[in-house]
């Protein structure tokens, strides 16, 4: 069996009694205003992955910029670990993929269930809950060898989601403590592979929109930007997946 037709075997029933539709390899919804995805990266090792974004960020996202939506890319960005598969061992093949969907069932899609707006968005990524959240027993440590499941969660917050906080809360205050620890976060995570990086290159690299607009208390910058992006993403979601917004 090919490592694709394992995945869909697997995955294809639980996701879509959970509201996902398929389009090749992507399995997508929409829950509320935040699209999610989750799809299958075929390397060997393989991983699972999932995304989720407020949909009118779309073309404002690192990971998802330049992709078409009705491919699977973008839906790559953050994973649950696979092993190395073996098409020739379908059995064994089967069940660590069920072994994966579990994790899935278990923790990914009740944490997606609870991202449906700004404020949920903004919080599943200030309050990380999933990365190294699997428990892993000692039999599955024998069935997946060294390449044994675990949750990668690692999402940049967005600068125009922020801004967006802003204007809906009539002031910076909130949203500038919630960027201002992140940055502070980011810089200690990106700071360990580099000591050429600064506070001041986070900022440049995922804030400057922010700060410009927090420095010059522009709250209503951001409405036009995001009102043309609505419409945007609207037609786009309807032309490449079938998705009707209201």
């Amino acid at each position: 069996m090919k490592l694709n037709k394992c995945f869909t075997t697997v995955f294809d029933a639980p996701l879509k009694e959970r509201g996902f539709k398929k389009k090749g390899l992507l399995y997508y919804r929409m829950n509320g205003e935040i699209l999610q995805g989750i799809t299958i990266k075929l390397t060997n090792p393989y991983s699972i992955t999932f995304a989720y974004f407020p949909y009118w960020i779309y073309d404002f996202d690192i990971e998802t910029k330049g992709y078409s939506l009705s491919s699977s890319d973008w839906a790559e960005y953050n994973n649950v670990d696979g092993s190395r598969y073996n098409a020739d061992d379908e059995e064994t093949e089967l069940k660590k993929m069920q072994g994966l969907a579990e994790v899935f069932l278990e923790l990914i899609i009740p944490f997606l269930d609870g991202i449906c707006d700004l404020d949920t968005y903004i919080s599943s990524i200030c309050n990380d809950t999933l990365t190294n959240a699997v428990v892993v027993t000692e039999e599955e440590k024998k069935l997946y060898g060294k390449y044994y499941k675990w949750i990668y969660h690692h999402q940049i917050l967005n600068q125009y989601v922020m801004l967006l906080k802003a204007y809906n809360d009539s002031s910076f205050d909130s949203a500038e403590k919630i960027v201002n620890d992140f940055v502070r976060r980011e810089y200690r995570i990106v700071s360990k592979g580099s000591a050429c990086i600064t506070l001041r290159t986070v900022i440049d690299w995922y804030y400057k929109e922010f700060y410009k607009c927090f420095s010059n208390n522009d709250l209503n910058w951001i409405v036009p930007v995001y009102e043309e992006k609505c419409a945007a993403m609207k037609q786009r979601l309807l032309d490449e997946l079938k998705l009707t917004i209201e």
